[in-house]
């Protein structure tokens, strides 16, 4: 640990605000991908609740059902089966909603885990703000037409809103347990004027 230190304290002011900017860089990273592992977990709950519901009686095939599904295919399933199980405007207004967070989410995701391969690589530039390359195209990912990028404080303020997203996901699939609850009867409030949207574009926005 000595050494670490030693090591440390002889680097210059640029190479030390590197190292300090990156390891934020990865608190912030582990947060964002442990929420939203947590967060599709909930609505992996919603659809088991759902299914138990309708008549499924053994939970452990629901347990079978969703064990390896990731984001993408629960959403469709939740959009599916929340879309036959509750039919008033007002529960398909805010499944839609659900359905739209969840989807800016999962793009936002895509753009995380394929461009920070490059954190702590870019010894060159350390002072910068950006978690990658600017002029970097990423290729056989479907997003190769944006120079994608991301400061340190947008991953925050990301985090901050995955956060409640995460939090109104778990109240929800709390609320699910009850047989054929509706959805009106369910506090929408931290999820009511929610968006990525604006951190979507942003991100795809060519910064050069």
């Amino acid at each position: 640990m000595q050494d670490i230190t030693s090591y440390f304290n002889l680097m210059n002011d640029e190479e030390k605000e590197f190292i300090e900017t990156t390891n934020l860089v990865y608190t912030e990273l582990g947060k964002f991908n442990v929420d939203f592992e947590q967060t599709t977990h909930y609505f992996k709950s919603c659809v088991k609740s759902i299914l138990i519901n309708n008549g499924l009686k053994d939970q452990i095939y629901a347990d079978f059902f969703t064990e390896k599904l990731t984001a993408e295919p629960i959403k469709s399933i939740f959009q599916s089966t929340m879309n036959h199980s509750y039919n008033s405007e007002n529960d398909k207004q805010r499944i839609k909603k659900m359905i739209t967070l969840f989807s800016d989410l999962i793009e936002i995701r895509n753009v995380v885990t394929h461009c920070y391969w490059a954190i702590g690589t870019t010894v060159g530039e350390p002072v910068k703000p950006f978690i990658f390359g600017l002029k970097t195209r990423i290729s056989g990912t479907g997003i190769s037409q944006y120079n994608l990028s991301m400061e340190l404080n947008e991953l925050k303020n990301i985090n901050k809103k995955l956060d409640l997203f995460k939090t109104g996901m778990y109240e929800l699939s709390r609320h699910m347990r009850k047989k054929r609850e509706h959805l009106t009867k369910f506090k929408f409030d931290k999820l009511e004027n929610l968006s990525f949207r604006e951190e979507l574009i942003k991100m795809k926005t060519d910064r050069n």
